[in-house]
């Protein structure tokens, strides 16, 4: 899992934050196998998270930064998870991810420690687990490649039960045997 903690400061000049959101994504490109997400305070009070649009209003940077917010989630995390206001009345604060099913409860209660409500989020990630299972790659000609759900047990048996002959398994005339 990789996690990024990220703070945008209010008046953040356009190019820096785009500069970050480019680390980000250059850091992330070619570990799409890994749980990623991204937190913090983004001071972007105009975006419209229920609908993903931003509302007009702001300072024409602010605008833009939030634009390219949005374009890089678009590219690298799908998922936003808060949606409720995290302070005055704004969702400042959000927590993004490459992976729908990576959150599985959300509260945002009052605190009297910050100005910012306090977010509470729990997530399915087992650390145990570090990296995704990838299903096992079997050689075809091992023993374990055998699909035993398929093998027709009858014409099996049929083959190998006794001939009325006292040989063993490896004299049976395989080529004559009817079954």
């Amino acid at each position: 899992m990789i996690i990024c903690a990220l703070y945008r400061p209010p008046d953040a000049p356009l190019e820096n934050f785009k500069s970050c959101l480019q680390f980000m994504a250059d850091y992330i490109s070619g570990q799409e196998a890994y749980e990623t997400c991204v937190l913090r305070d983004f001071n972007l009070p105009r975006i419209d998270w229920n609908s993903g649009g931003i509302v007009s209003g702001s300072r024409p940077a602010t605008d833009q930064s939030a634009s390219l917010l949005l374009d890089s989630m678009a590219n690298n995390f799908p998922s936003q998870f808060i949606v409720e206001p995290t302070r005055l009345g704004n969702c400042f604060d959000l927590f993004l991810s490459n992976s729908p099913n990576l959150v599985t409860h959300i509260s945002v209660t009052d605190t009297p420690l910050s100005n910012h409500r306090l977010l509470e989020i729990f997530l399915s990630h087992d650390p145990c687990r570090p990296h995704p299972l990838a299903p096992p790659d079997f050689n075809i000609f091992s023993f374990r490649s055998l699909d035993f759900y398929r093998a027709d047990y009858k014409r099996i048996n049929c083959l190998i039960l006794p001939t009325g002959r006292s040989y063993g398994i490896s004299a049976i005339p395989w080529s004559s045997r009817s079954c």
